[in-house]
């Protein structure tokens, strides 16, 4: 491999060459599984609950643009949500605010299944606290520390 340098447009020299780094060498890492495996299940509601409020709204006698209305309502309140939870994890703690996001954001769309749809105020304001609530888990890094 040829490098040019900025004092010597001219001039090569050999880089010594880098050592491969395949998906199976990180995936055979001890604590690769554990956070791939997180960070899948941590993000599942994301994916799931758009499609579930959509189906939701189609079972109860809905359109589909009442289902589609609560789905971007879930994710416009999840993308308002995450800086001012991100603020409070930084100021008390992970483990409470992020135990109490989640028991919120269930409890939102577990009152909003056994209800049903049929009220539109009542599942949009739902459907917000769900996503307001919500914050994907994940771990703190070790040389952040707490504050």
């Amino acid at each position: 491999m040829t490098v040019l340098t900025p004092a010597s447009p001219t001039a090569t020299t050999l880089a010594p060459p880098a050592e491969v780094v395949t998906w199976t060498t990180v995936l055979r890492l001890p604590e690769s599984t554990r956070l791939l495996a997180g960070t899948l299940i941590g993000r599942l509601p994301l994916g799931m609950a758009p499609i579930a409020l959509l189906q939701g709204a189609r079972a109860d006698g809905g359109s589909f643009a009442a289902g589609g209305t609560l789905a971007a309502l879930y994710g416009l309140a999840v993308a308002a949500g995450q800086p001012a939870l991100g603020r409070l994890v930084d100021r008390t703690g992970q483990t409470r605010v992020l135990l109490g996001s989640a028991a919120i954001s269930a409890l939102a769309l577990l009152t909003l299944a056994a209800t049903g749809m049929t009220s539109p105020a009542r599942a949009a304001v739902l459907v917000v606290l769900a996503g307001a609530a919500h914050r994907r888990w994940r771990r703190r890094c070790g040389r952040c520390g707490r504050r």
